[in-house]
């Protein structure tokens, strides 16, 4: 038989590796998975419950009213001017990418390394050409706009061209200024891209000041979202995708694409959603907690890990830092550890933390580095506690102990190493 070689997801595998772990009997601390530690809104679980009877097939575009409340809640948050008409929803919002991918019979895709583990397979599956754009990490570990230039000329002659763009970012946390979307819209315009603007972590940056390069080059970028991250219902598989009008033959491909594959999201979900995208008070009071825990837990792993002697992102938004180990390359060639993979798993046999290695986001296999997700400790406890307490360092070392506990002990065991 001739088949795709599709391996499982590196992220669902070092998730399972640490889950094994654990029924052992082992220590672990899961710092490889990035999943949301917080608990969706009560009102949105309630309304989930309430509608939980419905079984009904809804349209493969969407409910209508969830369709305007995402269309509103993007004109609302980002300045975007779009209509209930240019929203698709889906179950999950890598449906969504995986649809504007296969929509092009011949396309070339262009991916900025490190990047989330599945745009590049989700292109290979297709049969798409890929472009890989390395960032660096003497750039910040961002994309300028002569790289988008740089990866544009490498693409195949005649194909179209497709950049999938991520802020803020997975695996790093890294968001971008109003002045580098400007430019980097002009330079993806000038060279006539279509960006697929994966903005899933938009709601969490922690600021609250999000900004979607959508809004510089509205007519060809398509921006995914849902509420895996933000809402806390990654299980719940609710993506969402606006596809504005300039777009409408990809917005209609797309759609016939998920009629196949998917039919539609969840009715029960999708009737649920519409409470999460009301921007009740609840919503926004229980976003800001989320946020002010997150931002507190990048600092702590940022300034611990810098101070090991090793590279670490400053993240901005979401719940990642990209951790770069090859300051000290030379102490762990002398133990004979010379790849990203073998670095993890010692890491995870010598001290029980869980990373996820930068080979499986697109990193050179000798390039040193690691996502680590501050995910690991019980959110609803310290969204609560959040409630009446100053979230601060002494109050992530005390609800996020298990997240400080790992970032700690990656520190001296790089201590013990170098």
């Amino acid at each position: 038989m001739k088949l795709h070689p599709t391996p499982e997801s590196p992220t669902l595998v070092m998730h399972d590796m640490a889950s094994l772990r654990e029924t052992s009997g082992q220590p672990v601390i899961k710092l490889g998975f990035g999943q949301s530690p917080f608990p969706p809104p009560a009102a949105v679980i309630k309304a989930l419950q309430e509608n939980a009877h419905r079984h009904d097939y809804a349209p493969v575009a969407g409910i209508p009213a969830l369709r305007a409340a995402v269309a509103e809640h993007h004109r609302r948050h980002d300045g975007l001017n779009c209509t209930e008409k240019e929203i698709l929803i889906s179950a999950g919002s890598k449906a969504l990418l995986y649809a504007a991918m296969a929509a092009f019979q011949e396309v070339s895709v262009i991916i900025p390394a490190p990047a989330w583990v599945s745009y590049a397979p989700q292109a290979k599956l297709i049969g798409h050409e890929v472009v890989s754009l390395p960032r660096m990490a003497g750039k910040g570990w961002k994309i300028l706009p002569e790289d988008i230039s740089r990866a544009a000329a490498l693409c195949g002659a005649g194909r179209e061209k497709l950049l999938v763009f991520n802020a803020p970012g997975n695996p790093d946390g890294i968001c971008y200024t109003e002045d580098e979307l400007r430019a980097l819209a002009d330079a993806a315009r000038k060279e006539d891209i279509i960006v697929i603007s994966d903005e899933i972590y938009g709601r969490l940056h922690f600021e609250d000041a999000h900004i979607s390069i959508a809004r510089f080059y509205p007519e060809k970028t398509v921006v995914t979202s849902g509420l895996s991250k933000w809402g806390g219902a990654g299980g719940w598989r609710l993506g969402t995708a606006v596809v504005p009008d300039t777009l409408t033959g990809l917005r209609a491909a797309m759609n016939g694409i998920l009629s196949e594959i998917i039919s539609c999201a969840p009715t029960p979900i999708q009737a649920a959603a519409l409470t999460a995208y009301e921007d009740s008070a609840e919503m926004q009071d229980a976003l800001a907690r989320r946020r002010a825990i997150l931002k507190e837990l990048a600092e702590y792993c940022h300034e611990t890990l810098v101070a090991a002697g090793i590279g670490c992102t400053r993240a901005e938004g979401g719940f990642y830092a990209f951790v770069d180990f090859m300051p000290l390359q030379e102490a762990f060639a002398r133990r004979g550890i010379e790849n990203s993979y073998a670095l993890c798993e010692i890491l995870l046999q010598e001290t029980g933390v869980a990373l996820l290695a930068g080979q499986a986001f697109g990193m050179a296999p000798d390039y040193l580095s690691a996502r680590l997700a501050f995910v690991d400790f019980d959110g609803a406890a310290a969204l609560e506690a959040a409630k009446t307490e100053t979230v601060d360092r002494v109050f992530v070392r005390k609800y996020c102990t298990k997240t400080c506990d790992g970032i700690a002990a990656i520190k001296t065991w790089l201590e013990n190493i170098s």
